[in-house]
């Protein structure tokens, strides 16, 4: 592009450097001799990046376009475009739209943005803007041996990454690059760690770790184009106090044939800015160790607080789609001249701006003792336990939709449209710690983890080892999207949408409802689980060479899908009673839509997350090994098979979707 153009030609660049040192620390009249007392370590480390991006393309309007001239205007193919009248159905005289029926807004709609660069039938307006990355990151740590009984250390982490990215991240993605934008994310950890050694069959080792981590997203500049008092817009909105920045809604221009602009030609996707995540986690560890005959007994304690806060990703500053779309009756079969008029096919906006926050509490505390029985016997065994509360909003304002509580009786009816004509908006949706629990899903107590594994010399040559164990987690907070999916529902956050309407006709108090769109989860609380098994023998060969062959398994319970939530059934759109007009056809061409007859009227398709799926990995594992000196060769061969259900299927998970998974691979060979 630059060259094209005569620009200078942007370079990639990267540069790393930094420094580190370490050793020990002596201080004379102190007792640290510099030898083995006291040591430290510490490192900086900068890098530099700069990154040109693939070229980003749009059709924008031309200046006569933004004057209501169409005469030069073509679709990708080069085929002119003629502009209809919606009010006569004839096309305007010349192709040019009187200034007289502008709305008084749509001039605002197209005056915002850039006039064209280049001149192309697919697109008008061409950038490849540089992102750059500079990156900072220290670490620090102490060791101290204060003396035969007690051992200490210390470590500090901090990492710093202020990101410029001229066309945004999933907070701020645009097509326009017009402004830099820029994210100070940012980590850091302080660590300390104390061993106690009580006498030479006691020791305790304490943990304790702060850590931190957050992406943030800043707003735009103040001189930017991104905001609506910078760029003349004062278009009515659905909810006028819900963007608490004012930037320019989500225009979308596309619809046309042979346009080649990027997102559907959509100059900017805001999404919640400016946008917060800070998620500090502390956690402390204790750990005891004792020696007794032939028993070496372990037990310890693990606790983890954290609280995560998170802006939802919603478009508080609008959507407003002027495609060009036959069934709109505002159409004028030309996106810039229906923004022109007014006219849009849809306008959609998020209701409120929400910074929750979402704490947890994690306790684990275990036993375990290694029992050698015999001489060639040893045991293993213990028991973990582990209270795993669920995470939940402080501010109790999560949603979820209840099946138990959605009541027939109270369902919606609809109008012909499709738009809600009587009762309940909210039937089946139930608010934390009110009608639900607080973190939605219900809090199992403590969870069970039995480990046992065993070691049995059968000869001089050969071992015999099996194992099995419980282990559990947390449901992941990205995988169900907790901090985005449920603080969204109705009724805390609304996104209702106008469809083919006018932009002088936007009235926060004449707002259409229409069925909701809603994510559930089920509250049953399970936490995956996974339940892991071996058994293989070592056997030394000669010639220095050593053969394992073991069979290793795991199954996998509880785990969490996403499946589809509220679809109609298989065949419901032949069904006598779901067909519009006096002689139903049976074709599709009479069926109503189908939001008048999904199994919970009032709501449209969606996704719940559940956690009834499972998984199975099973291994035949084996490897031979040889020393040669200080080398050691070695081949191994693996024969496995990773089955599970990856997929939500509306009629039966587990038939349509059980299966090799993503990770399986039947035969691996390493040498």
């Amino acid at each position: 592009i630059n060259s094209y153009r005569g620009n200078p030609t942007p370079l990639y660049r990267f540069m790393q450097t930094g420094w580190n040192l370490g050793g020990p620390v002596g201080i004379p009249g102190t007792g640290l001799n510099g030898k083995d007392k006291l040591f430290f370590f510490g490192s900086q480390e900068w890098g530099r990046s700069r990154t040109p991006a693939a070229p980003v393309r749009l059709m924008l309007p031309t200046a006569l376009e933004r004057q209501g001239n169409f005469t030069a205007s073509r679709d990708g193919s080069g085929n002119p475009i003629s502009i209809k009248d919606p009010l006569s159905g004839q096309n305007f005289v010349g192709n040019i739209i009187p200034a007289s029926r502008f709305n008084q807004y749509g001039p605002q709609t197209l005056n915002w943005l850039p006039t064209p660069n280049v001149n192309n039938l697919t697109y008008n307006y061409e950038t490849a803007k540089i992102a750059s990355s500079p990156t900072f990151d220290q670490v620090y740590r102490v060791d101290y041996n204060i003396n035969s009984k007690w051992r200490v250390y210390g470590r500090h982490l901090f990492s710093k990454s202020t990101q410029v990215v001229p066309y945004g991240r999933a907070d701020s993605g645009n097509n326009l690059g017009a402004s830099d934008l820029t994210a100070g994310t940012y980590g850091w950890s302080l660590l300390g760690n104390a061993v106690y050694v009580a006498s030479p069959s006691l020791i305790n080792d304490f943990s304790f770790g702060y850590t931190v981590n957050g992406i943030p997203g800043n707003a735009p500049p103040s001189d930017s184009i991104y905001y609506r008092k910078n760029s003349g817009i004062t278009l009515p909105m659905i909810f006028p106090n819900a963007d608490p920045i004012g930037l320019v809604p989500n225009f979308t221009y596309g619809g046309v044939a042979g346009w080649a602009g990027a997102s559907g030609n959509q100059p900017t996707r805001f999404a919640g800015l400016p946008y917060n995540n800070r998620n500090p986690v502390y956690n402390i560890t204790d750990n005891v160790t004792k020696l007794k005959g032939n028993h070496t007994i372990k037990f310890g304690i693990y606790y983890e607080f954290a609280v995560k806060s998170e802006n939802p990703f919603r478009a508080l500053n609008g959507n407003i789609d002027f495609s060009r779309d036959a069934n709109n009756p505002g159409d004028t079969n030309h996106p810039f001249a229906n923004a022109l008029l007014g006219n849009f096919r849809s306008f959609s906006q998020t209701s409120a701006s929400l910074l929750p926050e979402y704490p947890y509490t994690q306790v684990e505390w275990f036993a375990q003792d290694t029992w050698k029985v015999t001489r060639k016997l040893t045991l293993n065994y213990g028991l973990r336990q582990a209270y795993i509360q669920p995470l939940y909003d402080k501010g109790n304002q999560m949603a979820n939709f209840s099946f138990a509580a959605f009541n027939p009786a109270k369902q919606v009816t609809l109008n012909a449209d499709g738009s809600i004509a009587s009762g309940d908006r909210f039937n089946g949706m139930v608010l934390s710690g009110s009608t639900a629990p607080r973190g939605l899903i219900d809090n199992r107590g403590v969870h069970w983890q039995p480990r046992l594994g065993l070691a049995y010399q059968i000869d001089s040559k050969t071992v015999f080892r099996a194992g099995a164990g419980a282990f559990n987690e947390r449901i992941a907070t990205f995988t169900v999207g907790y901090t985005s999916n449920f603080v969204t529902n109705p009724p805390t956050l609304e996104t209702p949408e106008i469809q083919n309407s006018n932009l002088s006709n936007v009235n926060p108090n004449l707002i259409t409802y229409r069925p909701l769109g809603v994510t559930r989860i089920s509250d049953d609380g399970h936490v995956p689980t996974v339940y892991q098994y071996s058994a293989g023998i070592q056997r030394q060969l000669p010639k220095s060479m050593v053969l394992d062959v073991s069979f290793v398994g795991s199954q996998s319970r509880h785990l969490t899908l996403a499946e589809p939530f509220n679809n109609v059934p298989f065949g419901s759109a032949w069904l006598p009673q779901n067909q519009s007009g006096a002689t139903p056809k049976f074709d599709g061409t009479t069926t109503k839509a189908s939001n008048f007859y999904r199994p919970y009227i009032g709501y449209q398709a969606g996704t719940q997350y559940t956690t009834g799926t499972s998984a199975n990995y099973n291994a035949l594992q084996t490897a031979l090994n040889k020393r040669a000196g200080r080398v050691i060769l070695g081949v191994s061969y693996t024969w496995s098979r990773a089955l599970g259900v990856d997929c939500g299927n509306i009629a039966s998970n587990r038939n349509a979707c059980y299966g090799p998974l993503s990770v399986d691979r039947t035969h691996v060979l390493t040498f």
